[in-house]
């Protein structure tokens, strides 16, 4: 792929055009030659922009569905666009819209954290999850109290769970620390 961007570009499309070629040259890097600590952090660094890219994956579903843009294409639904163009299980895009859309509305700290590497897209479905069920018995600043403390806990969440000291899949509801309410998982 080139790495020239034509003048008068979009931003958007210029950097999606740099991190396209970013990976073109990632793929073709030898990780062999990096010390073990370099590894680790290469590895590390990975999971943060990945964090990063699907936060943009998910504003852009976002813009796509707030525009009606799949609609205006021809698509039933941005769901089924999803399913058709970009060839996403149905699940999936079923999730993603849903998410995009709880993200944009009601999650701006677990939106920004996303964006920012912080937390992981396990860990900001699981927020949104939790969301959810708490839109059904608290107040809009109860929400966001629980937004931001689950936000600052992140590290210790897990698809559906909370974490222990093994790891995700391993932990017990509840063994990230005393005081957790693990009735919100």
């Amino acid at each position: 792929m080139s790495s020239t961007i034509s003048p008068g570009m979009h931003p958007v499309l210029a950097a999606l055009q740099v991190i396209e070629t970013g990976l073109d040259e990632l793929g073709e890097a030898n990780l062999w030659s990096l010390l073990d600590d370099e590894s680790l952090a290469v590895r590390e660094r990975l999971e943060r922009l990945s964090a990063r890219l699907y936060a943009a994956k998910l504003a852009s579903t976002r813009d796509v569905d707030s525009r009606g843009a799949a609609v205006k294409a021809g698509a039933s639904s941005l769901r089924a666009w999803l399913i058709n163009r970009v060839r996403m299980h149905p699940g999936e895009a079923t999730r993603e819209v849903l998410l995009a859309a709880q993200l944009d509305a009601d999650l701006p700290a677990t939106t920004t954290a996303l964006a920012a590497g912080i937390i992981t897209p396990a860990a900001a479905s699981v927020i949104a999850d939790t969301d959810a069920q708490l839109r059904k018995t608290a107040t809009a600043a109860e929400r966001g109290e629980a937004e931001a403390l689950l936000v600052s806990l992140s590290r210790f969440l897990c698809k559906g769970r909370f974490i222990g000291r093994a790891g995700c899949g391993r932990g017990r509801p509840g063994s990230a620390g005393p005081g957790l309410v693990s009735s919100w998982w």
